[in-house]
């Protein structure tokens, strides 16, 4: 049985192959024909849509579309259920910009077509199956697709159908019409140097088991977690010398992460989850500086790093954060010409904005380094020896004498950093070293030593006095006549001795004396000495304890010494980079515990300047390397060579990128004559925005490094998957398994909790797995508390409000808001910072997905009537300040298509799914909400994963436009608790008769087309249209407004809704449950009123939980009417002259076609409503 490494590595490498020949996303509405045969030609507007679709580049001549010929109506379980068929069969041509189909005629192998994988056997049991896979490979293998017209290619693909499923494409069909459904194709070919790496990791005779990073991150078993390190051990991290930035420090949860690096173990992966905001670049960044001077400390070559993901926003973002500051510190400025970045970006592509790196056909380098290193290596020695003499001051003889020199400023530096740390460690402990020792502070330890010398003083003069009694006791008794002495026994020769002996102790407390006989002076004596033992005991015992609290006095004095030399010194030379990081910062860095503030300041000072340093050693480590290469000709493609050419490469850029499907392209060797992957090339392997990357992409590169770092959060976007869910168990059970029948759904389970799994998993998920962290902070036993792996906190986005909506429902409130509530720019369009464009209008069907033509129309007439402002007020293009996201994909054609209509310049703004602003941001981001209460909104309420991308995209303001009842009509949903997110604030609603004014003045061709009778902006003309709906309504009248005030009714109003009610029309109005709800949850005075007067008449009044809409519905012996706008129907104020009136905007709508939409909002009106007590 192969190993867990193999059989894991075929499945990824079979789930890899699957995403070639994958179900295509159908965004377009199909060509309908009486017969299927081929086409030339694609009329104007579907050309222009694929092309937009497309995206190509102005040089493109033509792109590659698919064509589908042949469906199935089997409805699969994990499709949408508006589904009417599922896509079997593509065919792949070109399109040119006039919209003619071909294929290349130049005796080129055309594009193979495909059949969808999913409904080729093996597959899932509930899935049709045309064939198996085998056979479709083998007659693909034999097919020729060489036919030099469109026609001849269309029937080659059809004969392969017919040999394939016995029939041709007009025999398969069993819908009513012929659909040919028209897609840009998908990329293929993009993996080819992934499934290079996968061949040669299994083969035979490969040590792919060996290799630890690969085994560690591919493990299925438990792994024993470790808590993260402890306060201490971060805050005196004697390894963490090199810091990228000179302004800003690693926050708190950035430099836990930073620790628990350094300490890490060959062949681990450590996993950092990197919610939006939370600085995972400048951890990347801080990461790479400290790798880059500990690797010169320790005199080993350049690190080799790999930063890697999937996606070029992601690339892009690395890439970015590696470019140089611009100014003018000799020390922070390169020593070498015409470098400004310190990544090198490993790609064919060629890019003006990045250094690359490419290999021609003969594997020799080009692009930067092949360019660069065609350069003298004498000029760069003189340029490097100038700039270094400049900042060192001294006159430098050679680069050898350059690098011993700077070796010696990082040792300082190094040096600076271990001694700052002790000083500050050891300062840090006075207070508790006091309090051990029951001291509440210095003061009262100074307090206690001059008690202790007082108590010392006393007992030492009485001892003094003691020894004097005693030597006294000896003079007496010696000074004594022999007779006294002969005679002592008699009774008044022994009361003289005792009073002359009891005169002499007196001097001192004779109370402490057991003497029996004060006439025998051996007896006194002996008592004296036995008291002076004791006491010199307590004497011995006082002063060892003054000279301990003397001794502590003089180390706490020292160490605070040593502190305030230490941060005298400090703020001599960088307190006024201290006071820049007060000025942007405000009070987060000010009042810090000891051992944090001077990780700030050595953050911005001598890390920073270390890893500097170490830049500059290592250019000069460049020169001398160069200098020692003969012949500049060479591939060096050899695995020596290879190796060290990409260390010579990491002396000037620290750091390689290269997406996931590139990367072993730039990781490979020859031995011989045959090319090889360079196993464990590279010492560390970085991955941002892991979240996002699929396990089959990633897995292989594994076996090209030593360590590994992941980043990414499970909480956004997920990986774009090769394959369904349901084809992806086949796969399983086939590879992992080996017993297709047999899968055991516990370890299923387990495997996609592990994140494993093609069609669900994730490279972030596996990374949590197999990394050694997990933390969970406030104990708690719901599991979604628990964080695998490292977890950075501080966001710095968002407002503090914007970003609540990813904090309380998607990260359980572990995120901590730094940028607080303030905004430095206020639009008085979007009051509170977040606000919604309500648009009652049906989406419409795009293919397999949805549009909203209005929402479409509005969001673009609302940008434009606002990008002056805007463009103003941020002093920015329009296209950096607003960005703006869709759930649905043919809905950003619709939008960049009406923004087109208006300036040349929102060609430029950022249109998209969340995809599409991954990784990136803007001040202003706007979101389209497309779905109509009736659409099925599943595949955005499933998880938090869309609206948490969306949301934290905005810095400072987020607009949804869309119908605000889709989100009222799922509440505890994402979508529903955006909803409650955006009504928090009582100024979220935006006027949107601006919508009814677009539609009724231009009254644009796809909404609402031929229906629109009337433009209404007045508001004695709503009025009377009121008045005419009670007068003319024939069975039934539906009045809908959010809010009721009895001060609209006017007595015509009232007798025309008796006079309804009179003739047997029902009349009903719906009102909001809360809008008219004061501040003790009862319903106001005037709404009150309004439904009591209402019922009096007759109507029915309901309520219903969360409605937006104005509107009014009725049927006359004319037809059936529609009115929709911005008019609140009945609580807007009458008076013109009042404060509280407002322009109001309504369009009124006649004719049949309307009725279905009248007809499917009343029941979705009634569905939601309950009556009302008054």
């Amino acid at each position: 049985m192969n190993s867990l490494n193999r059989r894991w590595l075929t499945y990824w490498y079979k789930t890899l192959k699957y995403a070639e020949i994958k179900p295509i996303e159908v965004i377009n509405d199909p060509l309908i024909q009486d017969s299927f045969h081929c086409i030339k030609e694609l009329d104007k507007l579907l050309v222009d849509k694929l092309w937009r679709q497309a995206q190509a580049r102005k040089e493109d001549t033509s792109i590659e579309i698919a064509l589908c010929p042949a469906q199935s109506q089997m409805v699969m379980e994990d499709q949408y259920t508006e589904d009417d068929s599922v896509e079997l069969f593509w065919i792949i041509v070109k399109l040119d910009r006039n919209g003619r189909l071909f294929v290349d005629s130049d005796n080129k192998p055309n594009s193979k077509p495909f059949f969808v994988r999913d409904y080729l056997s093996p597959n899932p049991k509930n899935y049709t199956a045309l064939s198996d896979i085998e056979t479709v490979d083998n007659a693909l293998a034999s097919f020729k697709f060489n036919g030099q017209s469109i026609e001849s290619h269309w029937r080659e693909c059809e004969a392969l159908f017919h040999k394939i499923t016995g029939k041709n494409f007009n025999a398969f069909n069993n819908f009513e019409k012929c659909h040919l459904y028209i897609e840009v194709a998908p990329r293929r070919g993009m993996a080819a140097n992934v499934f290079k790496l996968y061949k040669y990791l299994l083969k035979e005779d490969n040590t792919t088991d060996t290799l630890s990073l690969l085994s560690n991150i591919i493990n299925d078993k438990p792994i024993a977690k470790r808590l993260y390190p402890k306060p201490q051990k971060v805050l005196n991290d004697e390894s963490h010398i090199g810091q990228f930035s000179g302004q800003f420090p690693l926050s708190k949860s950035q430099r836990v992460s930073m620790s628990a690096f350094n300490t890490h173990a060959d062949g681990e992966v450590i996993a950092v989850n990197g919610p939006p905001g939370t600085g995972k670049t400048t951890l990347l960044q801080s990461i790479v500086a400290n790798l880059t001077v500990q690797y010169v400390l320790d005199d080993k070559p350049p690190p080799l790093i790999m930063a890697s993901s999937t996606n070029n926003q992601a690339i892009t973002n690395i890439l970015s954060g590696f470019t140089l500051p611009d100014d003018d510190d000799p020390l922070t400025n390169r020593w070498l010409p015409d470098i400004p970045s310190l990544g090198l970006y490993m790609s064919s592509k060629k890019s003006k904005d990045y250094l690359m790196y490419a290999l021609n056909k003969k594997n020799k380098t080009v692009g930067f380094f092949g360019d660069y290193e065609a350069r003298s290596a004498d000029e760069l020695e003189a340029s490097f020896i100038s700039n270094a003499q400049d900042y060192l001051g001294i006159s430098i003889r050679s680069v050898v004498h350059a690098k011993a020199l700077l070796k010696s400023e990082i040792i300082k530096r190094q040096q600076l950093i271990i001694s700052a740390l002790d000083t500050a460690s050891n300062f840090s402990k006075i207070e508790q070293t006091l309090i051990d020792l029951g001291f509440q502070n210095l003061t009262a330890l100074q307090g206690t030593i001059i008690q202790l010398e007082q108590h010392y003083s006393k007992l030492a003069s009485n001892i003094k006095k003691w020894e004097q009694s005693k030597e006294d006791l000896y003079k007496a008794y010696d000074s004594q006549p022999f007779l006294a002495k002969l005679f002592r026994f008699l009774p008044f020769l022994k009361q003289r001795r005792a009073s002359q002996f009891k005169l002499i102790v007196s001097k001192i407390d004779v109370s402490m004396l057991e003497v029996s006989d004060w006439s025998n002076h051996y007896h006194i004596i002996e008592n004296i000495d036995n008291l002076l033992i004791k006491n010199y005991e307590k004497l011995r015992v006082q002063r060892d304890n003054l000279t301990l609290k003397t001794n502590l006095k003089k180390s706490i004095e020292k160490l605070e010494q040593d502190w305030q030399s230490l941060t005298k010194d400090w703020n001599c030379t960088y307190q006024s980079k201290m006071n820049v990081l007060y000025d942007k910062t405000g009070e987060e860095y000010r009042n810090l515990d000891v051992q944090e503030d001077i990780n700030i300041k050595l953050d911005i000072s001598y890390r920073y300047e270390a890893f500097w340093l170490a830049l500059h050693y290592r250019e000069a480590d460049y020169v001398s390397k160069l200098a020692k290469i003969t012949d500049k000709s060479s591939p060096e493609y050899g695995h020596k060579t290879y190796k060290e050419k990409l260390q010579r490469y990491a002396c000037l850029t620290p750091i390689f990128i290269s997406t996931f499907y590139s990367a072993p392209k730039y990781s490979r060797y020859y031995s011989g004559k045959e090319e090889r992957p360079y196993d464990e090339l590279y010492d560390y392997l970085i991955v941002d925005e892991s979240g996002q990357v699929a396990p089959d992409i990633a897995l292989p590169t594994f076996a090209l490094a030593k360590n590994a770092l992941v980043v990414g959060d499970t909480k956004q976007i997920e990986p774009i998957y090769s394959v369904s869910q349901s084809m992806d168990t086949v796969n399983y059970g086939l590879y992992v398994c080996n017993d297709l029948e047999n899968i055991s759904e516990k370890q299923l389970d387990i495997h996609k909790s592990q994140g494993k799994l093609g069609g669900c998993g994730s490279l972030m998920q596996m990374a949590q797995h197999a990394n050694l962290y997990e933390d969970n902070p406030s104990n708690n036993t719901d599991t979604k508390y628990l964080t695998n792996g490292l977890l950075l906190t501080e966001h710095r986005r968002c407002l503090d409000q914007i970003i609540s909506y990813c904090n309380d429902n998607i990260y359980y409130g572990q995120l901590e808001p730094m940028r607080g509530n303030k905004c430095n720019i206020n639009l008085d369009f979007v009051l509170g910072n977040k606000g919604y464009v309500h648009i009652d209008y049906p989406s419409e069907r795009r293919g397999k997905s949805r549009i909203n033509a209005l929402e479409a129309l509005a969001i673009a007439a609302w940008i434009d009537s606002n990008s002056e402002v805007l463009e103003k007020e941020y002093g920015r293009n329009i296209h950096d300040v607003v960005a703006i996201v869709t759930p649905f994909k043919p809905q950003t054609l619709e939008i960049k298509e009406a923004l087109s209509q208006y300036k040349p310049a929102f060609k430029k703004i950022t249109v998209g799914t969340a995809h599409a602003l991954q990784g990136a941001e803007r001040p202003l981001v706007l979101f389209s909400l497309v779905a109509s209460p009736k659409d099925s909104v599943s595949f955005i309420n499933s998880q938090y994963n869309l609206l948490n991308v969306t949301v934290s995209r905005a810095r400072d303001h987020f607009v949804l436009f869309g119908n605000m009842e889709t989100l009222a009509i799922s509440p505890r949903t994402p979508l529903g608790n955006l909803g409650k997110w955006l009504l928090n604030n009582l100024n979220a609603q935006i006027d949107n008769s601006f919508v009814y004014d677009l539609v009724g003045e231009k009254k644009p061709s796809k909404v609402y087309a031929n229906l629109i009778k009337e433009h209404i902006n007045q508001l004695d003309r709503h009025d009377e249209i009121l008045i005419e709906a009670c007068k003319r309504t024939i069975n039934e009248l539906i009045i809908v407004s959010p809010f009721l005030s009895e001060n609209a009714l006017s007595d015509n109003l009232k007798l025309e809704l008796k006079n309804a009610v009179s003739r047997g029309v029902m009349v009903i109005v719906y009102c909001d449950a809360r809008l008219d709800i004061d501040n003790t949850k009862t319903r106001k005075k005037n709404s009150k009123e309004a439904i009591s007067v209402l019922k009096n008449i007759g109507v029915t009044v309901k309520v219903i939980d969360g409605i937006h809409s104005k509107s009014m519905m009725f049927e006359t012996d004319k037809g059936v009417v529609l009115v929709e706008g911005s008019f609140n129907w009945l609580s807007a104020v009458r008076d013109k002259d009042s404060y509280f009136s407002r322009y109001e905007a309504s369009i009124l709508l006649v004719g049949e076609s309307i009725r279905p939409r009248i007809e499917s909002v009343k029941k979705l009106l009634k569905e939601r409503s309950h009556s009302i007590g008054c």
